[in-house]
């Protein structure tokens, strides 16, 4: 039989994180601003989505970490989409952005790099695909 992990569920709107917790209930987390972009994911690589938000006013990540604590990061500029995910495989999830056909990351382990792969125009398409979607994140928050 299949073990599959408890679930929390969360929606951002408007620089709040509204956070069903699948044991825990309930809870609301004021982080970020209305115009920030979610980028939840597990920054410190201890198995659990930390909250984290990229402000494109000013190319900013900012990250609150569950065993790290708060991080500000300035990587990218406002156009970019923002592409978490642990690029160098370290359990980290690794801060990025794709702009004009170039991924651009930061990565925890193995440091700055930038790969050309994708067209330009797919900023626009991705950009209007998440502009679209529901901002439901489920997943395992660490907030008790």
């Amino acid at each position: 039989m299949a073990h599959f992990a408890e679930v929390d569920y969360v929606v951002y709107p408007a620089g709040t994180w509204y956070i069903l917790r699948s044991s825990l209930g309930f809870t609301g987390v004021a982080f970020g601003e209305s115009t920030d972009l979610p980028v939840p994911a597990d920054y410190d690589g201890d198995g659990k989505t930390d909250l984290a938000v990229f402000r494109p006013s000013n190319g900013t990540w900012y990250l609150m970490r569950s065993t790290a604590g708060f991080a500000g990061i300035a990587f990218g500029v406002g156009t970019d989409l923002p592409v978490p995910a642990d690029y160098d495989g370290d359990g980290k999830a690794d801060v990025a952005v794709f702009r004009n056909g170039v991924w651009y990351i930061l990565r925890s382990k193995d440091g700055f790099t930038g790969v050309a792969f994708g067209v330009a125009m797919i900023n626009q398409q991705l950009t209007l695909l998440f502009s679209k979607t529901p901002p439901l994140y489920p997943t395992d928050y660490y907030f008790n």
